[in-house]
């Protein structure tokens, strides 16, 4: 028979089988212990009003068991869960602190920004190489710096010449070779495509610069090209692997499509020399990029010897740099 018992600690009440007086066992509210007695107590609808309540009458609990269950408030249940919620918060608090420390970590590490552009200077370079031996391939030759008209006047650069091979066989097409680079059509297609990614270093300050290239040809005497004429890799007498194909020039004020590049008996000799646009340069610290022979991209160190450049630059005097410290 069931019997009314309440909390002499909390107050709380719960029905619980008459087999049970005189064990002590647990108020499921308060944790405190109470002796069940049969004494009645009135019912009060106000303390049960307060909480959700669970009737025992398990016929098999047996004097001397402690009965956790006696009370089940939502009250308590809610509180349980409050420390648990702040562990979550604490412990979001500090994912989120290790991340913001972690942050600069991963930018600085082991492609920062300066260095990522520079890789990808790097690579545009070896694909400019690749197009070049491409085009070799097809057409039995290196294209020549530009393609002139019946006066001799520059009209083409090979930088149009090879947009098939760099991929680019939607801007060829859209190219009048039956006008001048700056001809209406022509112009026309510069305002459409003011870059081509191919021709731009990463790092160099595209504002105002109106589509200038970053890549050229070394013309001259000597030079692995010649004003006007096509070269074969047979006439680079020095070996590929020791002449430079294509350089790197920061501020060039050259535009991508216009019919010129590095003039070998003018230009300076000093790698990032004062004379930007004139020598071979980059915005990038230590050197600056070249594209050899042979479809290799190095960099030529600051501090390489004007003579060692010039070398480098003859495809066939016959004096080869060695040492890799040169470079």
């Amino acid at each position: 028979m069931p019997i009314r018992i309440r909390c002499p600690h909390c107050g709380s009440q719960t029905n619980i089988s008459d087999e049970l007086v005189g064990a002590t066992a647990l108020c499921g509210n308060c944790l405190q212990p109470i002796v069940i007695t049969s004494e009645p107590i009135h019912f009060e609808p106000a303390s049960i009003a307060t909480g959700s309540t669970k009737q025992v009458h398990d016929s098999n609990t047996h004097a001397g068991d402690f009965l956790p269950d006696l009370v089940i408030r939502d009250e308590p249940l809610r509180q349980s869960r409050r420390p648990r919620i702040m562990t979550c918060l604490v412990m979001s608090v500090l994912v989120f602190a290790m991340l913001a420390c972690l942050l600069p970590m991963i930018d600085s590490h082991p492609y920062p920004p300066a260095a990522a552009r520079k890789q990808h200077c790097s690579n545009n370079l070896r694909q400019i190489a690749l197009a070049l031996h491409n085009y070799n391939d097809f057409y039995g030759e290196l294209p020549p710096p530009y393609v002139a008209d019946e006066n001799g006047k520059p009209m083409h650069s090979w930088r149009v010449l090879i947009l098939p091979f760099l991929e680019h066989r939607g801007l060829y097409q859209k190219y009048n070779f039956d006008e001048p680079w700056n001809g209406p059509n022509n112009i026309q297609l510069a305002l459409e495509r003011p870059y081509v990614d191919s021709y731009t270093c990463p790092s160099a300050d595209r504002t105002g610069s109106a589509g200038w290239t970053n890549y050229m040809f070394v013309v001259g005497e000597n030079a692995m090209f010649e004003n006007g004429k096509a070269t074969r890799f047979a006439e680079v007498t020095d070996g590929l692997s020791n002449t430079i194909m294509v350089v790197e020039v920061a501020n060039s004020s050259t535009h991508w499509m216009e019919p010129r590049d590095l003039d070998f008996a003018m230009m300076g000799l000093v790698i990032n020399g004062t004379s930007n646009g004139d020598c071979i340069s980059s915005e990038h610290s230590s050197g600056a990029h070249v594209a050899l022979g042979d479809g290799s991209v190095r960099i030529l160190k600051n501090e390489l010897h004007p003579k060692a450049v010039r070398k480098l630059i003859d495809r066939r005097d016959g004096e080869v740099v060695y040492e890799i410290d040169d470079w």
